[in-house]
């Protein structure tokens, strides 16, 4: 079973066998960031590049795996799923 952090930050995970996910749901303004980010990339032609560059982006505007995460990717027209499985 791949931990709820390991869904977002693969590499965090990895990382860190303690990783847990934030239980802190997102604030409006780190989910307006997240539309943002996204809104820079085609949800139907994401690319491995592209999806690193996306969660890149997650870390430095300092969004963590938090509640609610995957719903605002998704809510964002991507696959939440696709986008981290090419992201790793």
């Amino acid at each position: 079973m791949v931990s709820s952090i390991g869904f977002f930050y693969p590499m965090a995970a990895a990382q860190n066998t303690d990783a847990r996910l934030d239980t802190t749901s997102l604030t409006t303004d780190q989910q307006k960031q997240i539309r943002d980010i996204l809104s820079q990339y085609d949800p139907s032609n994401v690319s491995e590049d592209d999806a690193k560059k996306i969660f890149d982006a997650f870390r430095k505007a300092g969004i963590n795996p938090a509640k609610g995460m995957k719903e605002a990717i998704e809510a964002a027209g991507f696959d939440a799923e696709n986008l981290r499985a090419k992201g790793l």
